[in-house]
């Protein structure tokens, strides 16, 4: 009986050490913390299948003394993963592209993890999509769910999607 306990007790204290958290706030501290913000790299799984990958510059807009939220400026432009095209001999998906937002605040990621979502590439019936971060301290991916599409994000120094190279 005794070893039961103690198998439970270190079960227990394995999983508080690596159980994600549900307010990203100290998590997300830095990127609202400094003038130079990694891109935003990104990548949603919707629920009929298609995927969409981006990797873009986002801004701080504040209100007051207050950190607002993370968005992006200008618009988006994203790949995915529908028409594969040959390229030298092999099948290559994201090659193909389109815009997500045509103007500001089409992404809208607030300090403590919540996120607004608008793209043009949402699914037929589905505006806005709307999610709580979930965070980890043992890894730099954030990711959410909204109406049983998946989005992945993490803040990285990568060249933005569809720039020159």
């Amino acid at each position: 009986m005794l070893k039961q306990i103690l198998i439970l007790i270190l079960l227990i204290n394995i999983l508080s050490f690596t159980f994600v958290q549900g307010d990203c706030t100290k998590f997300l501290a830095k990127y609202f913390l400094t003038p130079n913000i990694p891109r935003l790299q990104m990548t949603a799984i919707m629920r009929n299948g298609k995927v969409f990958y981006n990797v873009q510059v986002v801004s701080h807009y504040k209100w007051s003394a207050f950190p607002g939220y993370l968005t992006n400026g200008d618009p988006w432009g994203v790949l995915f993963a529908d028409k594969n095209l040959c390229i030298n001999g092999t099948t290559q998906p994201f090659t193909s592209g389109m815009t997500s937002f045509y103007d500001a605040k089409g992404i809208l990621i607030y300090p403590d993890g919540r996120v607004s979502i608008s793209p043009l590439w949402s699914l037929d019936g589905d505006k806005t999509y709307y999610f709580n971060l979930t965070c980890s301290p043992t890894s730099d991916v954030y990711y959410g769910e909204s109406q049983g599409n998946f989005f992945f994000f993490s803040f990285v120094d990568l060249p933005c999607v569809k720039s020159a190279c």
